[in-house]
């Protein structure tokens, strides 16, 4: 394999949810809250109606203890992105999970460069998700699921598309 520069170095976002594991994080979050402490998991759902997604995503986050990842891996994508690690590229997790779900996961796998998610302004799908991303970069390929991805296939270089809902 060649040998890649700053210039040339080759960009991987990847989404999380659908994509690098089976369930959708914020959902088992929710679940989570709920079993362990039922006031917390209605006030999150409360703060879903009241401040919207992003806000409760939060919530959830802050009052859940967070285990280890225990979802379904794509181990294919995880190999994957191994070897184009070793081989040089930028790899970077883009999720429209807590930011702190992000970098749970990333503790746990040490894949990633940087992450990217939502925080309690910003819902990180979609137009919110391609806007994080183009503040770092601009030439990088994207690798999703969802049909909220689509602004950002529009906007990559190169696209990869897993499991499409």
């Amino acid at each position: 394999m060649p040998k890649y520069s700053a210039k040339n170095k080759r960009i991987i976002v990847v989404d999380l949810d659908g994509t690098l594991i089976s369930k959708d994080s914020s959902f088992s979050l929710f679940q989570r809250l709920l079993l362990r402490n039922p006031l917390r998991g209605a006030r999150a759902i409360w703060n879903y109606c009241a401040y919207g997604e992003a806000y409760a995503k939060e919530y959830a986050q802050l009052h859940t203890p967070h285990a280890a990842y225990q979802h379904i891996i794509n181990k294919k994508l995880i190999s994957y992105l191994k070897q184009e690690k070793k081989d040089g590229a930028t790899l970077i997790l883009a999720t429209g999970a807590n930011i702190d779900t992000a970098y749970a996961f990333n503790k746990q796998y040490k894949l990633f460069d940087r992450a990217i998610g939502s925080d309690s302004q910003v819902n990180c799908i979609g137009i919110h998700k391609l806007n994080a991303i183009n503040k770092f970069y601009k030439d990088f390929m994207y690798i999703g699921d969802h049909w909220y991805d689509t602004p950002i296939w529009l906007a990559a270089k190169k696209i990869g598309v897993v499991k499409p809902n």
